[in-house]
């Protein structure tokens, strides 16, 4: 018991002298004392917090990823209309991208330089019904926008479309283990692979009561807008391939 007592004593001295050794006062240069006293007290500084980027920063939330997706399939759809226009890049833009509806912004400026009537670049048919004066720089029109993507066991679907007023554009994918069908519902469109032994099979597209049979690469007008059939493959007859055995691609572009 003596042992113990005599041990826990001398455990107290040390952490004594470390206590007065620690207590003692700290010695600096004045000119660092000085610019340490200047300082604030901690609890009165505030965290700093970096802005978001992003398209949806001013939202106050980054986009999820199907709204992410959603918006790039949408920008580069804008952009492939733009170049089969012949219109710069920029000229015209998706502003908003959530929901049925989104928000295009006109360029009106590269629109001048580019058309000689604003109706005639990309989208424009929809200018028509704004007022536009000469000192306007940019005008605003609302489009109907469809997007649906799918990833299953059995099949792949990607499409985009975007219609403005008579205007309209898409791209659409669709990939299963059968010939597949594929619809574009802003274009009133419904595509189907013919079944055959081929490795690229035609397809039979349907827009209204106009009906016609197109293959790979074949570009047919149905009203206001071109249909082109990008990828009809059937690989089925292949022993290894990678992803489903039927493959169709379109793309919908207007003409005015």
């Amino acid at each position: 018991m003596r042992f113990c007592f005599w041990t826990v004593l001398g455990a107290l001295a040390v952490s004594l002298k470390s206590v007065i050794i620690l207590a003692q006062p700290v010695t600096a240069p004045s000119d660092v004392l000085q610019r340490l006293n200047q300082q604030q007290p901690a609890q009165d500084r505030k965290m700093t917090i970096v802005p978001g980027s992003g398209p949806d920063a001013t939202a106050g939330a980054p986009l999820n990823p199907a709204d992410r997706d959603k918006a790039r399939r949408i920008q580069d759809l804008l952009e492939q209309v733009e170049v089969s226009r012949g219109a710069q890049a920029g000229t015209v833009k998706a502003t908003s991208t959530k929901g049925a509806t989104i928000n295009l912004q006109h360029d009106l400026t590269k629109i001048r330089n580019n058309f000689q009537a604003v109706t005639d670049a990309p989208f424009g048919s929809a200018l028509s019904e704004i007022t536009i004066g000469p000192e306007k720089t940019v005008a605003n029109t609302p489009a109907n926008v469809e997007y649906r993507s799918t990833d299953r066991a059995n099949g792949v679907e990607r499409i985009v479309s975007i219609k403005s007023k008579n205007s309209v554009a898409a791209n659409a994918f669709r990939s299963g283990q059968q010939p597949v069908t594929l619809k574009v519902e802003n274009a009133g469109l419904i595509a189907s692979q013919i079944p055959s032994n081929e490795p690229l099979l035609p397809v039979k597209v349907q827009v209204g009561d106009q009906t016609r049979e197109l293959k790979v690469g074949d570009v047919s007008r149905f009203g206001s807008f071109d249909v082109t059939v990008l990828a009809s493959s059937n690989r089925s007859a292949k022993q290894t391939y990678e992803g489903q055995p039927y493959v169709l691609r379109l793309q919908v572009m207007p003409v005015q």
